[in-house]
């Protein structure tokens, strides 16, 4: 397994979040936490990427410690991008992107032959070459998402980790941005976790569901075994209607209303 978590509790400041949840994630899937707002499920990506200490339980990446990790290291291993990523506006693309190499060099690093090449390839695997002199504060919503994906790319991670990756996008921006992703983890191989909102884009992409409900992980398995009626009213309080995308062979959600 890529990455593993075993008997989980987080919390802040004394107020437990996530309890006793266990999951694991293998090599070269997807994965996607999904479940109602409060869940907890940004917080458990919080742990995941030790961006958040756990209360009690571990978390192992490449079947080592996730404690046991230096920083550059942890870098090289994995990439986390959170749900609004921040950067001076007046940063380019381009620097952008090279500071995906930082495990690689250090902050102050003089870069490589090998890490200009790492940044053109990122920069042409997202369709961003074209826009890597223009500063970021310039780019629409898409755009900008595209460029922090290039970033994770260059820091040649196995693992990438993305926090609701289509977060204030327009709906023909989301798929660009999942298809990126989907197309990045088949020909690349990596190994994908995010957490998202959207039930059809989790059912659409995702190999593995892990279903979460005040803090625990409720049910965990593939969209088509996962996302049953009752599941759906007992985790979101919504009566649905369950279709079949025969396209994309993958269950479709279609929402009736509150549950009674």
């Amino acid at each position: 397994m890529v990455i593993e978590a075993d008997k989980l509790c987080l919390g802040y400041g004394g107020k437990p979040i996530v309890k006793d949840l266990s999951l694991s994630v293998p090599a070269g899937s997807w994965a996607s936490i999904i479940g109602p707002n409060g869940c907890g499920k940004s917080t458990l990506l919080k742990a995941l990427s030790r961006n958040l200490k756990p209360v009690s339980g571990s978390v192992r990446v490449m079947d080592r410690p996730l404690d046991s990790y230096g920083g550059r290291g942890l870098a090289r291993t994995m990439a986390f991008l959170a749900q609004t990523p921040q950067i001076p506006d007046y940063f380019s693309v381009k620097e952008l992107v090279g500071y995906g190499r930082y495990p690689h060099t250090g902050w102050f690093g003089s870069f490589r032959p090998r890490d200009r090449e790492v940044v053109e390839q990122a920069l042409e695997a997202t369709d961003m070459l074209d826009f890597s002199e223009r500063e970021v504060a310039s780019l629409s919503g898409g755009e900008r998402q595209r460029a922090w994906i290039a970033m994770a790319l260059a820091q040649e991670a196995e693992l990438l980790l993305f926090d609701e990756p289509t977060t204030h996008l327009d709906i023909a921006y989301q798929f660009q941005i999942l298809e990126l992703i989907d197309r990045l983890r088949r020909e690349m191989g990596r190994t994908v976790v995010t957490v998202l909102h959207d039930l059809n884009q989790a059912a659409r992409y995702s190999d593995q569901l892990f279903v979460m409900k005040d803090g625990r992980i409720f049910a965990t398995g593939e969209p088509s075994v996962v996302l049953t009626p009752p599941l759906l009213g007992d985790v979101f309080s919504i009566d649905v209607r369950l279709l079949q995308d025969e396209e994309h062979d993958c269950p479709f959600v279609v929402p009736l209303g509150g549950k009674q």
